[in-house]
């Protein structure tokens, strides 16, 4: 029986479900926890750029999102069902609050190098005020000088405002590349897609324990 698990999860941070997801696995993790508390689980989070053509400094989101729904309509209804299955892990999305579709390649690269740098716990905290930032106050979480303070707050990253610098983002240690985020591959080699019910990340994680 294995004890350790490895987790592999693609993101970004423009996407709710992403955000959803990241909710339900820290479920799952718990859930897992509890029922068998001999296993260890480490997670590695993998930043993809959704969007990388977009403009350094964003893009307004009300219209990105009508110009690819088609209609204020139709985004309105989007935004309405991301809102419910939101609500069902305790998650109040501000659509209304968000000014800007940002470039997130700035906010990848805080991430990473926050993640070469911090305990998991630290690394966790760092990516819930991000995702807050952005889905719940209306952050331009591309915003260089937004990055650069949220990473001064503490002085617990080591890196110059420079390196945030730059249009583009891929992930320099991810061994797998999906188009679709979220994304989970697991110590086993299985992969699921999309934000998946608690259940199944149990179900998912738990199968990893049977690997020789």
């Amino acid at each position: 029986m294995n004890n350790v698990i490895n987790v592999e999860v693609a993101f970004d941070f423009i996407c709710p479900w992403c955000y959803i997801g990241k909710r339900q696995l820290e479920r799952a993790l718990k859930q897992l926890h509890e029922s068998q508390p001999e296993l260890s689980v480490e997670v590695r989070w993998h930043g993809v750029q959704l969007l990388p053509t977009l403009p350094t400094d964003g893009t307004p989101f009300q219209a990105f999102y009508q110009q690819r729904l088609g209609s204020q309509q139709a985004v309105a209804a989007r935004q309405e069902q991301i809102r419910f299955a939101a609500s069902t892990v305790n998650l109040t999305l501000n659509f209304d609050k968000i000014e800007l579709m940002p470039n997130t390649a700035r906010v990848h690269r805080l991430f990473a190098a926050a993640q070469a740098q911090l305990p998991p716990q630290r690394v966790q905290l760092l990516m819930e005020a991000i995702y807050r930032g952005y889905f719940v106050e209306g952050a331009d979480i591309g915003n260089i000088e937004w990055l650069w303070a949220l990473a001064s707050e503490e002085n617990w990253i080591n890196m110059k405002k420079s390196d945030l610098s730059g249009v583009y983002y891929q992930s320099e240690q991810a061994s797998w590349f999906p188009r679709s985020v979220p994304a989970y591959r697991f110590s086993d080699g299985k992969l699921l897609y999309g934000a998946n019910s608690v259940d199944d990340l149990v179900n998912a994680l738990a199968d990893c324990t049977t690997v020789a």
